[in-house]
């Protein structure tokens, strides 16, 4: 089934103050992942792969990055002279003082549109999370079950991210049924709710028409734990990669799970393709004497020295003689002759001087800021 009557909501700045090396200088929708994409590409590909046709991105600050990379929505099939992809900006207005401090105050700030929309459902999602979910199939289970909300579910270690939900089910014939729910700092193991939720429209704009009143704080506490019991809410398990970036090092060790061939597949299925703002490059050109080994390597680069379990970022050079281990180097980024760099992580147009060397410990990286010179 087509979700063409889903409402996406993306919020792209959602827990960026836990990433603040990775995001000063753009949200967390627009952190560079994986070689070529940014983190919103995944659930924004999801929401197209599924048909939703109108997605409202809200954000709060340092969205330079992201308005550049999302543009008007064209590599996503978004750009529509109805619909489409809106991102929004913070904005005053009688439900909003602005830029918003949590999710409540967010979703007020955009309610207008909400209410505008000419959808039944609305599915929300944070723009933390690197993952590739079939919502098709997830809107199918919903409408099945009867359910007045569907929370997505994923069994492990749950992130250290204020407000995380640890959630207890029932089983049924259809999709479990939501019995507890806990609200946490997460870190803990269990079955924990990333924040993915699909649910009638209606239902959402009575949510945040409460939620206007100030003493209502909590989207978590107040609109999900408080009505558990009136209200029959769902779980359905996600059955593929899942990571909620809530730290730097996560962010790292989720770049380097994709060198992982079985992990790549669940991230990267056949039948659901993750799209990006295409850059038009040459092919990588290897050296006579490089060598690279487990590592992903986008286009446009110059590999002339070794590298090995590295994601590597479109447009790097790598001089003669440098050694790249286990490491995290974004877009355009210089890496001089015999330099060595081992557990790092270079943001953009970074320039590491010829013969240096840079080391971070092993799944805790070293982390070198955008526009640096070393």
């Amino acid at each position: 089934m087509r979700a063409n009557n889903v409402l996406g909501i993306l919020y792209a700045s959602s827990h960026e103050n836990t990433v603040e090396a990775l995001s000063g200088p753009r949200t967390m929708g627009s952190i560079p992942f994986g070689g070529r994409y940014r983190v919103v590409d995944f659930l924004l590909s999801a929401m197209v792969n599924a048909g939703i046709s109108h997605v409202l991105m809200p954000t709060k600050s340092n969205y330079r990055s992201l308005m550049d990379h999302v543009g008007t929505g064209k590599p996503w099939d978004l750009t529509r002279k109805r619909e489409g992809l809106i991102l929004l900006p913070p904005f005053s207005s009688g439900d909003s003082k602005g830029v918003y401090t949590n999710r409540v105050e967010a979703a007020a700030s955009i309610l207008g549109f909400i209410r505008d929309a000419d959808k039944e459902y609305v599915l929300l999602v944070d723009g933390n999370l690197v993952c590739n979910p079939d919502f098709g199939e997830m809107l199918a289970q919903h409408l099945r079950s009867g359910a007045d909300i569907t929370l997505a579910a994923v069994p492990g270690h749950a992130p250290a991210l204020k407000n995380t939900l640890l959630i207890q089910t029932q089983d049924t014939d259809t999709l479990p049924r939501v019995t507890e729910i806990a609200v946490t700092g997460g870190d803990l193991d269990g079955l924990w709710a990333p924040h993915i939720l699909l649910m009638r429209k209606d239902l959402l704009v009575s949510f945040i028409e409460r939620a206007i009143d100030p003493t209502v704080m909590s989207f978590e506490r107040d609109l999900l734990q408080e009505n558990v019991e009136r209200l029959d809410i769902r779980a359905w398990t996600l059955p593929n990669f899942v990571t909620a970036i809530d730290s730097v090092e996560t962010y790292y060790n989720a770049n380097l799970a994709l060198l992982s061939t079985a992990k790549r597949a669940l991230l990267f299925p056949a039948d659901r393709p993750v799209y990006t703002k295409v850059r038009d490059e040459a092919p990588t050109l290897y050296g006579l004497n490089s060598h690279v080994q487990n590592s992903l390597v986008a286009d446009g680069c110059t590999i002339r020295g070794e590298v090995h379990d590295s994601v590597i970022f479109r447009g790097v050079r790598i001089g003669r003689g440098a050694v790249v281990r286990g490491s995290v180097v974004m877009q355009d980024s210089v890496i001089g002759d015999n330099a060595v760099i081992e557990n790092v992580i270079l943001d953009k147009h970074v320039t590491v001087a010829p013969s240096s060397r840079l080391s971070g410990a092993a799944r805790c990286p070293y982390f070198v800021p955008k526009n640096t010179d070393t």
